[in-house]
């Protein structure tokens, strides 16, 4: 199948983007395994930190791996749809693993909320008309009757 130039173009970056995952996997892991097997208490900030990026790479694989096995089951044609090439049944397994622990929209949902939180600890409120903490005690500017927000 690789001897047709459409299907390198379709599947090598595909492929590469594969191994991308799989080691950002293993950092993942790694990282993990790091944090759970130290002495002592778990740092909440890096255990939600972790978690955040577990849901946003298992959001990413399941949805790549689902286009990857489609754009295989296309380039395969009809065969692709025979048993013995196992793309149907890999094709039923990546449909699971996508609502398993949630559907992906609800793990980048909570992907966003590490971030927002992670970006509220750091400079504060989130409250767009709150005094922001560089400048305490000081109340944000009236609008302009010259900006366009105003009018």
């Amino acid at each position: 199948m690789l001897d047709y130039r459409a299907h390198q173009r379709k599947l090598l970056p595909a492929l590469a983007t594969s191994y991308a995952l799989m080691f950002a996997q293993n950092q993942l892991v790694e990282s993990m395994h790091e944090v759970q097997s130290a002495s002592g208490d778990v740092d909440e900030r890096v255990q939600r930190e972790l978690e955040a990026r577990a849901a946003g790479l298992k959001a990413a694989q399941t949805a790549h791996a689902t286009a990857t096995i489609q754009t295989c089951r296309e380039a395969c044609g009809g065969a692709g749809y025979l048993a013995m090439n196992r793309l149907p049944q890999l094709k039923a397994d990546t449909d699971v693993f996508t609502t398993f622990e949630g559907d992906n929209t609800v793990l980048l949902q909570l992907v966003g909320k590490g971030l927002l939180t992670d970006y509220r600890d750091e400079f504060g409120s989130l409250d767009t008309l709150a005094p922001s903490p560089s400048a305490p005690g000081s109340s944000p500017a009236p609008p302009s009757s010259a900006s366009p927000v105003g009018r």
